[in-house]
């Protein structure tokens, strides 16, 4: 339980300085759209305080996720102390702003989700939907761009993962779409929003997601997968080729420490 709990500290400080750049005032309503588990969530209770009040949907089901599912991360939060000011909904974000009429917030907060949309036009549905509903919108996502050495093979496996979940005509991988920040900007212009600011930063290296993705990849289970969805065999060696590449590259880094 003690790496679990170190993984989310460093989970929540990485969210706490994208809240830093979005600049959220205290007592704002927001949207949370892709709330999982809710790290971002807390983050987001503390700093709008007590008057302030938070939506967060997620369309997954309560027992996604592992060690802790989605349903029993939620239930904790909402049984603690920021309960008051937080309520999860198990919906998509068009079905939400459907049911909830014209209910209005201050923000909507997308942090580390567009990976998970099955494609561009899904989130220029979202974001066209958000018009009139919310005042600003809050994006988060990887850059696609490694910052240092270490960030290689991250790059290389959402890249490797995103083209094999591509094949599938149904995906639950943690990356389905991978959306970079000029797609991101693209659509959102295109479903009439003006970007007003833009930043980049290096996460700390405590932060696990890229090794996550990278393990993912390496497993015999990847290779598996591409013979189970991909027909093409051009497709299948640039699958194995991409594999490789990752493998190159956690190689690389490890001789040099």
């Amino acid at each position: 339980m003690a790496a679990i709990a170190l993984i989310e500290i460093d989970q929540a400080e990485h969210r706490l300085n994208l809240l830093n750049f979005f600049r959220i005032p205290v007592s704002s309503s927001i949207l949370e759209v892709g709330c999982g588990q809710g790290t971002c969530t807390v983050v987001l209770g503390h700093a709008i305080g007590e008057e302030g009040h938070i939506d967060a949907i997620d369309p997954a089901p309560p027992d996604y996720g592992a060690p802790t599912t989605l349903g029993q991360a939620q239930e904790h939060i909402a049984k603690g102390a920021l309960g008051s000011r937080v309520r999860f909904w198990q919906r998509y974000l068009e079905d939400f702003l459907a049911e909830t009429g014209g209910e209005r917030w201050d923000h909507a907060v997308l942090v580390h989700c567009t990976w998970y949309l099955d494609g561009e036009e899904t989130l220029t549905r979202m974001l066209q939907a958000l018009k009139g509903r919310v005042s600003k919108v809050c994006i988060a996502e990887y850059s696609m761009k490694a910052s240092k050495p270490a960030a290689v093979p991250h790059v290389m496996a959402a890249l490797t993962r995103a083209t094999l979940e591509a094949q599938k005509l149904e995906s639950e991988a943690n990356i389905r779409c991978l959306l970079s920040p000029s797609d991101i900007k693209k659509i959102a212009e295109h479903a009439g929003w003006k970007v007003e600011e833009e930043m980049e930063f290096v996460p700390s290296k405590r932060l696990q997601d890229g090794a996550w993705e990278v393990e993912d990849v390496k497993r015999k289970t990847f290779l598996d997968d591409v013979e189970q969805y991909v027909e093409n065999d051009r497709v299948k060696s640039l699958l194995r080729s991409g594999r490789e590449a990752v493998l190159r590259a956690v190689q690389e880094l490890d001789n040099e420490e």
